[in-house]
């Protein structure tokens, strides 16, 4: 699987494995998740509403559906689906987004 430059998994460590017979397999490691640690200052406060998804979050953002895993390592969300607990999300500024996204 080709990993493609600016996607989430671009920093991610390739793991080589050597088999008995001397054959090498690759695999992508774990990705690093963005931490809250990593934002800058002017990040906004979100109040999502019960309907919400968060690519439609990510869209208003930053112009783009793709980045919603960049919201949801921000927040600690681990389920897409399941953000009905959330209440205020904190959303990283739009050039955030082109600097660790897509």
């Amino acid at each position: 699987m080709p990993i493609f430059t600016g996607s989430r998994y671009d920093s991610s460590p390739l793991i080589i494995d050597t088999r008995s017979d001397g054959s090498q397999r690759t695999f992508v490691g774990p990705r690093v998740e963005v931490d809250q640690d990593d934002l800058p200052n002017n990040c906004v406060i979100y109040e999502l509403h019960e309907t919400e998804r968060l690519d439609f979050v990510s869209y208003k953002a930053c112009g783009k559906t793709v980045n919603w895993w960049i919201i949801s390592d921000v927040n600690d969300i681990d389920d897409f689906f399941d953000t009905q607990n959330e209440v205020n999300l904190i959303i990283p500024p739009a050039e955030f987004f082109t600097e660790t996204g897509m």
